[in-house]
């Protein structure tokens, strides 16, 4: 981590952030505090969620980590709350708790939450994770910048916008391995009529021939114990391809797997990462707010590209 850290401050892409601590008991707001900080983020800290609205509303965080067991309301009515600001509307949010029984983690993703984390926090994969979700929404606030630009081109010289769509989009959903594993996982995958699981195998994914699909909103590489790097080697090989240069990309680790390579996996540009025995509700919800944001980039793009098609 101390690596990749480095790194990017030297190449350009460090993406310092302001994060908003909400938790009740203040030695865990301080060391949290403490932490973040050392890693290059501002960092707010509140001790209940009526404190870390008013907080929010005036310093407009990019991430808010609240803790699952405040005093005065639940962690989903603050997120609520929260995301109900339009200025707010997009932040992101992690969900934090002492307890990690599947109930609470349901909790926290059905309630819209990016993540959750069990504590006490493993520092280097919290890091890993902040990481990756600035990065990803770099890329939107970058899309959003630009479409709104673009809207306000057109209704300045043509007078049309478009207003959007809010029907369920289709989805495609590639498990990139074995066959007999990827058909294994998309069984316990939720059945969603509205999303299609298919199959690449890993030498296809790798060797330049062409996709078995045309386009895909998820990629899911089953990565191999023996070689994790090879996952991450297929991330960055499929970044590169058409079909799948803007896909959200998970990395399904099995059990026996390390920690470190987890935390790699986020800073190679894995979204989201899942263990062998992840309860298949969790998954499906995981899944689902991925899709939510791919989606929401790709109506961007496709304003974007619209307009420019337009003004022309």
């Amino acid at each position: 981590s101390r690596v990749f850290l480095l790194y990017a401050r030297v190449s350009g892409v460090f993406m310092a952030g302001k994060i908003l601590v909400i938790d009740s008991v203040m030695p865990n707001r301080i060391i949290l505090k403490v932490k973040l900080s050392g890693a290059g983020y501002g960092v707010l800290i509140a001790a209940s969620g009526r404190e870390g609205l008013e907080i929010a509303l005036h310093e407009r965080p990019d991430l808010v980590i609240i803790d699952m067991d405040l005093p005065d309301m639940p962690a989903e009515v603050v997120m609520s709350k929260l995301h109900s600001v339009a200025s707010l509307e997009h932040a992101l949010v992690i969900m934090a708790s002492a307890q990690t029984d599947l109930e609470t983690r349901l909790r926290a993703f059905a309630a819209g939450a990016d993540d959750f984390f069990a504590k006490p926090f493993v520092e280097t994969m919290l890091l890993a994770r902040i990481r990756s979700l600035f990065r990803v929404d770099e890329q939107l606030r970058l899309l959003s910048a630009q479409s709104d630009a673009q809207l306000s081109h057109d209704i300045a010289h043509e007078g049309f916008a478009d207003a959007g769509s809010a029907f369920v989009m289709p989805s495609t959903i590639v498990i990139v391995g074995k066959a007999d594993d990827a058909m294994r996982l998309k069984r316990k995958l939720p059945d969603q009529k509205y999303i299609d699981v298919l199959h690449c195998a890993h030498e296809t994914a790798m060797n330049g021939t062409a996709l078995p699909f045309e386009e895909c909103d998820i990629v899911v590489i089953l990565s191999d114990t023996k070689d994790p790097n090879e996952a991450f080697r297929q991330i960055a090989t499929l970044r590169g391809r058409p079909q799948t240069r803007d896909a959200r990309f998970c990395v399904h680790f099995e059990m026996d797997s390390r920690a470190s390579d987890r935390e790699l996996a986020y800073d190679f540009g894995a979204d989201a990462v899942f263990l062998a025995d992840d309860d298949a509700q969790e998954m499906g919800l995981r899944l689902s707010g991925l899709l939510k944001r791919k989606h929401r980039a790709d109506a961007l793009r496709d304003r974007i590209t619209t307009g420019l098609m337009l003004s022309m």
